[in-house]
């Protein structure tokens, strides 16, 4: 009677685990189905992810390149403008020393070589040296003028590079942020 009591009391208990293992299967195929009902969405929200992240890592690599050339010619505008302001610089001391000349000769000092002629030939080519030294003269600050423009110019192109160079690195900024929430 004690055997065939505990006999069916194991009969219960495996029965009664047998339920619960049943209805945990049941719960199991359930999820499953459930999961597997929404796996379809699940790849596509991944493919529309793996798009943008994509798309952006191709934004961030042009702004980057882009960046490398503004920087660049950033580079080429400061050769530029260095070598404009050494040129202002020198024909600034020649006029300079003109000037300083001009004073201290009272102005006179072309007029003094041409009357100190002392023949009709001499008293040409004096004049044409002169002339050729008005003419030089002239061609500094003709020069002057010309690299004063272009350093203008240049200090112009500059700022809208230096604008340029300040607007992509906030693009680029925006990307890595874009990027960073995209893995996250």
């Amino acid at each position: 009677i004690d055997k065939a009591k505990d006999l069916e009391e194991q009969i219960e208990d495996t029965e009664s685990a047998l339920e619960g293992a049943s209805d945990r299967l049941q719960r199991a195929s359930a999820d499953l189905q459930q999961a597997q009902s929404q796996l379809p969405a699940a790849r596509a929200a991944y493919d529309a992810a793996a798009g943008r992240l994509s798309s952006a890592r191709d934004r961030l690599a042009l702004i980057r390149q882009r960046l490398r050339e503004l920087e660049a010619q950033q580079e080429k505008v400061q050769a530029e403008i260095d070598l404009a302001q050494r040129r202002i610089t020198r024909s600034e001391t020649l006029i300079a020393r003109i000037v300083r000349y001009q004073y201290q000769t009272g102005g006179y000092a072309e007029l003094q070589v041409v009357l100190d002629a002392d023949s009709p030939t001499d008293f040409v080519q004096r004049v044409m040296a002169t002339r050729s030294v008005t003419e030089s003269q002239a061609e500094v600050i003709d020069r002057l003028n010309a690299d004063k423009a272009v350093l203008a110019a240049r200090q112009q192109q500059m700022q809208v590079t230096v604008e340029a160079i300040e607007a992509i690195e906030a693009e680029a900024e925006e990307q890595v942020l874009e990027l960073r929430d995209l893995v996250q």
